[in-house]
């Protein structure tokens, strides 16, 4: 575990797609807190996988699970080497949002409740036509 202050939070423009996610660097060494319970499982998870594919290990970000407590309380995070240097974190949700306009939850909530979100959400996106297929 380790315990972090203040001074090593970095959220301007660092914000995740709903601006919640707490994050850190400290030493060179960059950490996100979980604010739903399993981001930083997710992005230990994905790393995982990448480093088992073609991609070269300069290509994506290598992350190992850490808690680290700060304000006296407890999260379950994440942490990486410190790749933030003079780059901006692009969300799925900014990127969406930059190509059609709307962003994600509206077709999030237009798609219906449960398994009816997952059987009416499209495999794919012809973008250069904006249809769905």
């Amino acid at each position: 575990m380790v315990k972090l202050f203040d001074e090593d939070i970095k959220m301007e423009n660092r914000q995740s797609s709903k601006g919640n996610q707490l994050k850190f660097e400290r030493d060179g060494v960059w950490y996100k807190a979980d604010y739903a319970g399993y981001e930083g499982l997710a992005e230990y998870a994905i790393s995982k996988l990448l480093a088992k594919s073609t991609l070269n290990a300069d290509e994506y970000v290598d992350y190992e699970l850490e808690t680290i407590e700060y304000n006296d309380a407890h999260f379950n995070a994440c942490k990486s080497n410190d790749f933030t240097e003079g780059w901006q974190l692009i969300t799925l949700e900014r990127l969406f949002k930059s190509l059609y306009g709307y962003g994600l939850s509206r077709v999030r909530h237009r798609r219906g409740q449960g398994c009816e979100r997952i059987t009416k959400t499209p495999c794919f996106v012809n973008v250069a036509q904006n249809r769905e297929f």
